[in-house]
């Protein structure tokens, strides 16, 4: 999967920390603190995902279904 994981909810992400997800689109911050956050995901071909969060010690990983685009 060649897609990419913001930290913030600007779609071109440009202004916010992001990673690139692995082979199986698995993706990972390091260190982000507790308390709310916004997680775009882009791939090329498909619609942006974003979602909120509440970020929280030890939480489960947040999955993304991305749908075909225009």
């Amino acid at each position: 999967m060649n897609a990419w994981v913001g930290l913030g909810d600007d779609r071109n992400g440009s202004e916010f920390p992001k990673t690139n997800t692995d082979q199986a689109g698995h993706y990972e911050f390091s260190s982000l603190a507790a308390g709310g956050a916004v997680l775009t995901v882009v791939s090329p071909g498909l619609a942006p995902a974003i979602r909120n969060l509440n970020v929280q010690k030890e939480m489960k990983p947040v999955d993304f279904r991305l749908e075909k685009g225009n």
